[in-house]
């Protein structure tokens, strides 16, 4: 939220709201794009102007809202964090909590007390839908301000096939147990798994000498330890077809959009009563398609962080497969 301090110059005067303040806490806020809403204003015609100028008004201050968050977000584990809404959906990590009130009533004392039960089953399920829901809203009642295209006449947002199915059963899509099966300790952790090769972050960095700005050497012959293989183009696409090939891929489109065709994806996993946010790795850009994998962060035995690859999107032509 931001106000307008003097409108011959470009100063803005704004606040943090509760959620910047937590991130702040840990170190995790990081500001990437910025929005505008008009919400807090109205609009009143005028001969001369065109539009009453505003400024002369009286507003209400810069305050914290609901529909600031839009986005739920997890801990470390995956869990959900609670999420400000509308619908009074409480979370706690990672579980529904629904609270029930008896009144209290004796000669001496007059209140009441509350109880705290976790939802499971179809009471969890409904309330899941309700959940995501909610960041919908959010986001809708934030008014965001936008530009209209002229080169497409439909504004408009659309996903073909919006729910898809994968059936599973003892023989597919795995065809042989034994080869998927896995101890979490035993796969590579995400310093040593080639699925992060690409990533700066996970990059080998030997250490080098820099006497000056031209030159540089090596403080030794230092070996990268664990995975040496750099993740290719061909060998996500042989992934991509052995697995389409066993009827584990869909497709569906995304039309109408915008002609930027930005999006915002979020990923659950919601089990009987635990909601869970799934991890979503950036892998690059290979000819004009942009690869994602999702899948979970697990520790180890080691106490290392371990990747368990779910899934892969590919954005490409408007279609994800």
């Amino acid at each position: 939220m931001s106000g307008l301090l003097d409108n011959k110059v470009r100063i803005l005067d704004t606040i943090v709201t509760s959620l910047g303040r937590q991130q702040l806490s840990y170190g995790g806020l990081n500001i990437k794009y910025v929005s505008f809403s008009d919400s807090a204003t109205f609009y009143k015609k005028d001969i001369v102007s065109g539009t009453q100028d505003s400024t002369q008004r009286a507003y209400f201050e810069a305050s914290d809202l609901l529909q600031d968050q839009i986005t739920l977000t997890a801990d470390d584990s995956g869990k959900l964090l609670p999420f400000q809404n509308t619908n009074d959906v409480n979370i706690k990590a990672g579980q529904f909590i629904q609270y029930s009130y008896m009144p209290i009533t004796s000669s001496i004392l007059t209140g009441s007390s509350d109880t705290a039960f976790t939802l499971q089953g179809d009471d969890f399920a409904t309330l899941s839908e309700t959940l995501l829901q909610s960041s919908i809203d959010n986001f809708t009642n934030l008014q965001l301000i936008g530009t209209f295209d002229k080169l497409f006449d439909d504004d408009g947002f659309d996903i073909g096939s919006k729910q898809l199915e994968f059936i599973i059963s003892n023989n597919s899509p795995i065809v042989d147990n034994n080869k998927f099966i896995a101890n979490v300790t035993n796969i590579d952790s995400i310093f040593s798994d080639v699925r992060f090769s690409q990533i700066d972050n996970f990059k080998f960095l030997p250490p080098i000498n820099k006497t000056d700005t031209s030159k540089k050497s090596l403080l030794g012959n230092y070996r990268p330890i664990g995975q040496t293989t750099k993740l290719t183009e061909q060998m996500l696409n042989d992934e991509l077809s052995f697995y389409d090939k066993h009827g584990c891929s869909r497709v569906f489109s995304i039309d109408p959009t915008s002609n930027q065709n930005r999006l915002m994806i979020q990923i659950f996993e919601f089990s009987n009563d635990t909601s869970r946010k799934l991890e979503i790795v950036d892998i690059g850009i290979f000819s004009k398609k942009h690869y994602y994998f999702i899948g979970k962060l697990e520790i180890d035995d080691n106490f290392t962080h371990t990747f368990i690859h779910l899934f892969t999107l590919v954005f490409g032509d408007n279609n994800v497969f």
